[in-house]
């Protein structure tokens, strides 16, 4: 088999999946019930955020709240302040995958 198979985790419970943790890309699956999400963060590398289900709201830099729904692919710089919550009432899950330079800074 020259291909390999990760499996996303069926859930509506919390759950942080690292499916693929390489030096330069990170791919993460992310589900949130309603209420729940990440404490305010720096992002860490150029964040590419999909939503697969549930409504994600938003705060980046000084920016005000927004808020996207399933099928929304978001492009976050490097070191953006970031609120990721889910405050709707259905199960929130996302996609993130983290690109790392491999160039200096």
């Amino acid at each position: 088999m020259i291909e390999t198979l990760y499996e996303l985790t069926q859930s509506d419970q919390r759950l942080t999946e690292r499916l693929i943790d390489e030096s330069h890309l990170h791919y993460i699956h992310l589900v949130f019930p309603p209420g729940e999400g990440l404490p305010e963060h720096r992002a860490n590398a150029h964040l590419l955020m999909t939503v697969l289900r549930g409504v994600v709201t938003l705060q980046l830099g000084d920016q005000p709240d927004h808020t996207y729904g399933p099928g929304s692919l978001l492009s976050i710089p490097y070191r953006t302040l970031m609120n990721v919550n889910n405050k709707g009432n259905e199960t929130l899950e996302l996609i993130n995958i983290k690109l790392f330079s491999t160039d200096s800074d």
